[in-house]
């Protein structure tokens, strides 16, 4: 009887121990990020409502077929500047895309928005006497503590000037600021992408 009882004992022991290696064994799960190669900008002139579409390709991937145009350096060189006019307010949008496959382009931006609250969208001017203000605009998504995504923001400008911007879409970053002229907190572990491009005021 005791001996049953003990065979059993150690029988469940070591079922025990067995499930606990597999356990032990599972890959931890890591966030995959989504990979992407292309930001589009649309800028429209809130008083002419005309709008503007800059392309933006994202660091670091491939991109062996065109987007239309039969020069790529003028088409790199013209999508690298956002002409803007002085005195004036304009609406910007943002739109992100992984174009790996051109028959098959996959729209990200409604990913990023799904996850607001793991997302911001970061400004960052070379020079900070620029004359520009940005506020998140009415159609922007907010997260769960208010804190506006700013993938859709109103640009109002005064002086004419060449500015260098860094624009940045930030996963879990380590805060949120309402100071959207700077990047705060732009930790480089935390980055889906950057893009650089020159804000042209006229």
């Amino acid at each position: 009887m005791l001996k049953n009882i003990y065979s059993k004992l150690l029988l469940v022991v070591f079922v025990l121990f067995i499930i606990s290696c597999e356990k032990d064994d599972t890959p931890e799960v890591v966030h995959e990020h989504e990979e992407f190669t292309l930001a589009t900008l649309d800028v429209t002139n809130l008083n002419t409502s005309v709008t503007e579409q800059y392309e933006f390709e994202i660091e670091g991937h491939d991109h062996d077929h065109d987007h239309g145009d039969d020069d790529g350096d003028d088409h790199d060189d013209a999508h690298k500047h956002v002409e803007l006019e002085a005195n004036s307010s304009y609406s910007f949008e943002w739109k992100f895309y992984n174009d790996e496959d051109p028959l098959d382009v996959e729209d990200l931006t409604s990913e990023v928005i799904d996850e607001v609250d793991e997302h911001q969208f970061f400004y960052q001017f070379a020079d900070s006497n620029t004359g520009i203000t940005i506020a998140s605009a009415s159609n922007d998504e907010k997260d769960k503590n208010n804190f506006p995504l700013m993938l859709n923001t109103t640009w109002t400008t005064t002086t004419t000037g060449v500015f260098d911007v860094t624009a940045a879409l930030l996963h879990e970053p380590t805060s949120k600021s309402s100071a959207y002229t700077t990047i705060q907190e732009f930790c480089l572990a935390c980055e889906d992408f950057t893009v650089e491009f020159e804000v042209h005021v006229d």
